[in-house]
């Protein structure tokens, strides 16, 4: 090998988006997003690969380049997975409503739950099972908008503000420390069930 070849450069780069995308994967909300710099630094990996295979240099770095960034991918496209899951299930069991009455009730009932699980996310860390809790009332609260505007229901909707909701209906809204262990403990449970997915495809791969 030439003692005077030029450093890999593409492999730097690669490396150094592979890195990001690995670190982007393991965040909450945003790790379905890493699978853009992974996908620039697979593609910059194997690039390196061929040029260096072809001018007999070292290998390692393009190599390492592809691994991290097939695992960075891998990871934020389970995110995604998870996300999809997420949604779909939220948009399934949304009924028709066919009075205000319905619409009034299910809409105060939106606002109890999106309180008390912005007071738990103020209390603890945010955690995906969380956010997907208030992604799904987000949805439901848009769906229950919809038949409400259909309805021509005399509602006044607040904006999606949930510390708002929190600040201008604490006196109407009675949140217990009940509700916020209920909600911790769906959150555990929603954890040990990723924990138990995540042992199976461990046992599966192996």
């Amino acid at each position: 090998m030439n003692s005077n070849q030029q450093p890999n450069t593409l492999g730097i780069i690669g490396l150094i988006m592979a890195l990001i995308a690995l670190i982007m994967s393991f965040i909450e909300c945003i790790g379905a997003f890493a699978i853009l710099p992974g996908i620039v630094g697979l593609v910059l990996g194997v690039i390196s690969y061929l040029k260096s295979k072809d001018e007999g240099s070292y290998l390692g770095l393009s190599i390492a380049v592809v691994g991290v960034s097939l695992l960075a991918c891998a990871i934020s496209g389970y995110q995604s997975y998870k996300w999809g899951k997420s949604f779909s299930d939220a948009t399934e069991g949304l009924k028709e409503y066919t009075s205000c009455d319905d619409v009034r009730s299910d809409y105060d009932q939106v606002k109890k739950e999106m309180a008390i699980l912005t007071q738990a996310m103020e209390d603890n860390k945010p955690s995906f099972s969380k956010i997907s809790e208030m992604t799904k009332l987000g949805i439901k609260l848009g769906h229950i908008r919809k038949f409400s505007e259909k309805l021509e229901c005399d509602i006044v909707f607040e904006d999606f503000d949930p510390g708002g909701i929190i600040e201008e209906d604490s006196k109407e809204i009675d949140i217990t420390e009940n509700d916020i262990e209920e909600i911790e403990e769906r959150d555990e449970a929603h954890a040990e069930d990723e924990g138990e997915e995540e042992s199976i495809r461990e046992e599966k791969g192996n």
